[in-house]
């Protein structure tokens, strides 16, 4: 709300409770960790794309050049996930197997994310996300992450890892400056 600027809007959206009725119930994670496997239901039909970004981010550099990043045609892109770069690390995505993954397939950190919503609602993917998280709530670690990867499986497109970095993963050189030059 401190942001000034005539460059951005910020507006509240309340999803309505029973956008994630029947939801498997998490330890780790609140019902909210999955609304942006609902983004292109609750978010207006006139946005064609969008930008998804956790709350605990830092951003330190100009989200055009995020937004300015290419589709290819595919749904999503995010960044590989530095903990879990594979579905087959020991915190990647439990039961990769089961689903018919290959153990070298990418796994995607859900922190930032760009969104094709014209895609998703095209092909239904909220309805195939919900689908596969209630199918494999047992095997589900973190809500988000282990239905995305799996659904969209060979069809997200990776970022550049400065784009969701945690502070163990990446830091800059001393005097090295922006981490994006």
């Amino acid at each position: 709300r401190s942001l000034d600027s005539p460059r951005a809007r910020l507006r509240f959206l309340r999803p309505p409770p029973e956008a994630l009725r029947g939801l498997p119930p998490s330890r780790r994670f609140t019902p909210a960790a999955c609304y942006r496997l609902l983004a292109a239901r609750l978010l207006p039909d006139s946005l064609a794309r969008v930008l998804y970004l956790d709350a605990d981010l830092v951003v330190v550099a100009d989200l055009a050049r995020l937004w300015a990043e290419p589709l290819r045609g595919l749904p999503l892109l995010a960044v590989r996930d530095a903990g879990a770069p594979i579905v087959s690390s020991p915190r990647g995505l439990l039961g990769y197997q089961e689903l018919g993954l290959a153990p070298d397939l990418a796994y995607f950190n859900s922190g930032v994310l760009s969104l094709d919503l014209t895609r998703w609602r095209e092909e239904d993917l909220c309805q195939q996300l919900l689908g596969h998280l209630a199918a494999h709530a047992a095997s589900v670690r973190c809500p988000d992450q282990d239905t995305l990867n799996p659904v969209l499986a060979g069809r997200i497109g990776e970022l550049d890892p400065r784009w969701n970095q945690m502070p163990q993963a990446w830091e800059p050189s001393p005097g090295e400056g922006d981490p994006f030059p």
